[in-house]
């Protein structure tokens, strides 16, 4: 049988790891690439430190791959696959390693016979297509209760702009009745926001604002096949479609090393949000681990302000995204950090330690590619302009100041524009202690209308800026 490039992908488990596999099906990531007796090998550096070990029999054929993936054959597997279809000779003869030699061996026993070895997935060809077309189905019943709901929700937009805001006697009621019928209609995203609504839009202004934005998401999904793949991913994001972390962590990210800058908490129902903010030293840029906990219940990862992670993050599908997953996580000063589960020393709180350096022990930490308040308000502008929905993003500023006017807490910009500060997470006096009055580096949350910072960076350390 000719080994092709078709056939290959037609050996994947899904249509994610198709599109995977191409990007693992390039020579020169390959670190080994070997064969010998209807066997292929190889060898490729994964996320972090470690080299992945991959194997073909293909007689069968078989894949074996010593990655964390559950996925039978995973992309590196069919990476390889592609590979041979394409440059067989690129594979150079060679005597199997033990590694090899083994699974081989007892795959095809004693008398060199092949031994049907059940994939992962014991799904034959008819059973994943009615799966998929199961999957399809359902998906299609979603986005036609989804578009009910938008139109119900469109509906009591126009009635309330037609009869005015003063027409509802008890905004909680109305709002959380509107926000039933979004949850009936599986779009969770938006019940919550409907259902936060009174608590949140405090003058006609920011009310008006709300209704606004809520009429563009409703306009937007109307209109969604006219929007880009990142813009339909923001717009599913606001409306509460998840996405599958497994299928994310399929995807290649951006492997750097990580300095943890701040975490935040927030309450949504029975639920704890935790926001842990990360730098990446080398891309040089913001990202956030989110993580959902039912209420007192411990998160499975807590990480350490100050302290410095090596990870591959995997960015959400969107538009300027920031928020991640993190695969392969290791501390720099420790062993790998499981994810699955909490750490057995760590208390069952929900916000993490914080860990505050000695200041005669300096991380040294090279914290180039910040930004400065002049320019805050046109990157945060930009990425609104793509994301209209986007209601918080972190900056790491240098050159802050704060100052005090009007009873409010300012930030000054180096041109004497004056941005709001929000105190709820932010401790003035502990800021102005720490940078004794001078220009400094602040890691921040930037809404649009107001800021808070949460961690300032003095003298190679990172410190808590909460109260």
């Amino acid at each position: 049988m000719t080994w092709t490039i078709d056939y290959t992908l037609s050996l994947a488990p899904d249509t994610p790891s198709m599109s995977a596999a191409r990007k693992q099906g390039v020579v020169n990531k390959w670190l080994m690439l070997q064969r010998a007796d209807n066997t292929l090998w190889g060898e490729i550096m994964g996320s972090g430190r470690r080299k992945y070990q991959t194997q073909i029999d293909l007689i069968g054929p078989a894949f074996k791959c010593s990655c964390p993936s559950r996925k039978s054959p995973c992309k590196h597997g069919l990476g390889l696959g592609l590979i041979f279809a394409q440059h067989e000779d690129r594979f150079q003869d060679s005597i199997m390693p033990e590694w090899v030699d083994s699974w081989i061996s007892k795959r095809r026993g004693a008398e060199g016979v092949a031994i049907y070895d059940p994939p992962l997935l014991e799904e034959d060809t008819e059973a994943i297509k009615k799966k998929a077309e199961a999957k399809a189905k359902r998906l299609q019943k979603r986005l036609e209760k989804v578009t009910d709901g938008v139109s119900i929700l469109q509906k009591r937009l126009e009635d309330l702009i037609r009869l005015g805001t003063k027409s509802i006697e008890d905004p909680y009621l109305f709002w959380d009745h509107v926000a039933s019928r979004l949850v009936d209609a599986q779009a969770g995203g938006l019940a919550r926001w409907v259902r936060e609504l009174p608590g949140r839009s405090s003058t006609p202004i920011e009310l008006l604002r709300d209704i606004g934005r809520l009429h563009l998401v409703c306009q937007a999904w109307i209109k969604r096949d006219r929007l880009s793949d990142d813009e339909l991913a923001d717009l599913k994001s606001v409306i509460g479609f998840n996405v599958s972390q497994e299928e994310l962590s399929e995807q290649e990210g951006i492997q750097d090393e990580w300095l943890m800058l701040s975490s935040t908490t927030e309450r949504e129902l029975n639920l704890t949000v935790l926001k842990q903010w990360l730098w990446g030293m080398n891309s040089r840029q913001v990202v956030v681990l989110t993580s959902f906990a039912i209420f007192q219940q411990p998160h499975p990862l807590l990480l350490r302000v100050g302290e410095r992670y090596v990870a591959e993050a995997c960015l959400y599908p969107g538009t300027n995204s920031q928020r991640v997953i993190l695969k392969d996580l290791m501390s720099v000063y420790s062993e790998m950090i499981p994810i699955s589960e909490p750490p057995i020393s760590e208390p069952p709180i929900s916000e993490p330690p914080i860990s505050e350096p000695p200041i005669s022990e300096p991380l040294s930490i090279n914290l180039k590619g910040s930004t400065s308040l002049n320019e805050l308000r046109a990157n945060h502008t930009a990425a609104l302009a793509v994301n209209p929905w986007l209601t918080e993003r972190g900056y790491l500023v240098h050159g802050f100041q704060i100052c005090q006017a009007r009873e409010q807490w300012w930030a000054r910009s180096g041109l004497g524009e004056l941005f709001l500060i929000d105190h709820h997470h932010f401790n003035p006096w502990k800021f102005l202690a720490l940078s004794d009055g001078y220009p400094s580096t602040v890691f921040l949350i930037y809404y649009g209308d107001r800021l808070t910072a949460l961690a300032l960076v003095a003298q190679g350390n990172v410190y808590s800026l909460a109260h």
